[in-house]
């Protein structure tokens, strides 16, 4: 009868004891679970990002020879600071994305300029001459007026070739999109550039007045 009522006790103290075992399991479950779920909405309100416009990142350069003299511009897409030389001068240029200008010297005279990247225009004057152009992203074609003289050059992209008219003379090139290599005729005289990080249509949009410029 002892070993009977003994035995009993036992069963009591042992199913008390897991029943406490299995309470403390979940509550530390609970916790755990709580904790997962703070960490996830953490996770979900502070995500990594990355902020940035890739068509204003690095240096961009355009080398070669263009009027039958060295030609270089040196742009840094971040601050918009444009420096090199053509024609035997000096450029010196500032872009200011927020304002939409470009200011500075080219050819040994001033340059003031202000652009819409939306309309595809840039209007003003450089090289003591009116700048009036418009670019057709659909087209890529670029026209107006520049330096006294109709202006008007498209990027036929199957053919590689740019083609048209400026300083009224003929312009026929042709650009290799792998290498960035544009080279042919211009301005009667010959013509060879490499554009390294730029493409062709961000080279005719913005810096056409400058690279076809009229010699003062």
């Amino acid at each position: 009868m002892k070993i009977a009522l003994f035995a009993a006790l036992l069963s009591v103290v042992a199913a008390s004891a897991s029943a406490d075992a299995f309470e403390n399991a979940s509550a530390q479950i609970v916790q755990l679970s709580a904790r997962s779920a703070a960490l996830r909405g953490l996770v979900q309100v502070q995500p990594l990002l990355v902020r940035g416009n890739p068509n204003r990142r690095g240096i961009a350069t355009i080398k070669g020879a263009v009027n039958n003299f060295g030609f270089e511009l040196t742009i840094n897409k971040a601050t918009g600071e444009v420096t090199g030389a053509s024609n035997q001068a000096g450029i010196s240029l500032q872009i200011d994305y927020e304002a939409g200008t470009i200011k500075g010297g080219a050819n040994r005279t001033p340059v003031g300029l202000v652009f819409d990247e939306n309309a595809g225009t840039v209007k003003g004057g450089a090289s003591y001459a009116p700048v009036d152009l418009t670019y057709d992203e659909k087209t890529h074609t670029v026209s107006g007026a520049l330096g006294l003289a109709p202006f008007k050059l498209t990027y036929d992209r199957a053919a590689g070739t740019i083609t048209g008219y400026a300083n009224n003379s003929g312009v026929s090139l042709t650009y290799d999109e792998v290498t960035g290599v544009l080279k042919g005729g211009a301005n009667r005289t010959g013509f060879s550039l490499t554009i390294d990080n730029l493409t062709i249509d961000q080279v005719l949009a913005k810096y056409a007045f400058v690279i076809f410029a009229r010699v003062p």
